[in-house]
């Protein structure tokens, strides 16, 4: 069991001191780098529990990684571009490859559920009913055409 690390009031009493009396949260540049850095950070960590969740996904396919033996009905076949929403965002990555014995691609589950978004198509259909016209789609909601993929 892992042990639980808490911070004292006294620490949380410091910092919220350091904060008050400084200039710091005047400075607006400073806290939109602090922002910045700190959602790349989640993203960075959200992509290492996907890159996780897809190798164990493809090895309940495949079974362990082995060399020099045969076995079940699908194997490894290398790495290729992908994307998940992550975040509400499409993440690009490098996803494992598998495929059945006779050469067919096999889908990995954990793939094909953090790869569909219902919500980017949600997205552009608000902006279709809210009279948004289907040329401007990628100027009105940016972030909604690259998750569906419209230019």
């Amino acid at each position: 069991m892992s042990k639980r690390y808490t911070h004292s009031l006294s620490q949380f009493r410091s910092a919220e001191t350091f904060l008050l009396h400084s200039d710091i949260l005047a400075e607006t540049q400073i806290l939109e780098r602090c922002r910045a850095l700190m959602e790349n950070t989640v993203v960075e960590a959200g992509l290492i529990v996907v890159g996780s969740l897809l190798e164990i996904s493809a090895r309940s396919l495949t079974g362990a990684p082995h060399q020099g033996r045969g076995g079940g009905e699908y194997v490894r076949h290398g790495r290729q571009d992908g994307a998940v929403y992550l975040a509400g965002s499409k993440v690009r990555l490098r996803r494992p490859r598998v495929r059945s014995k006779a050469g067919k691609e096999a889908k990995i589950p954990a793939y094909e559920v953090l790869s569909s978004s219902e919500e980017a198509g949600k997205k552009v259909m608000r902006a279709a009913v809210a009279g948004v016209s289907t040329r401007k789609y990628g100027k009105a909601i940016e972030d909604a055409a690259t998750a569906v993929g419209v230019s």
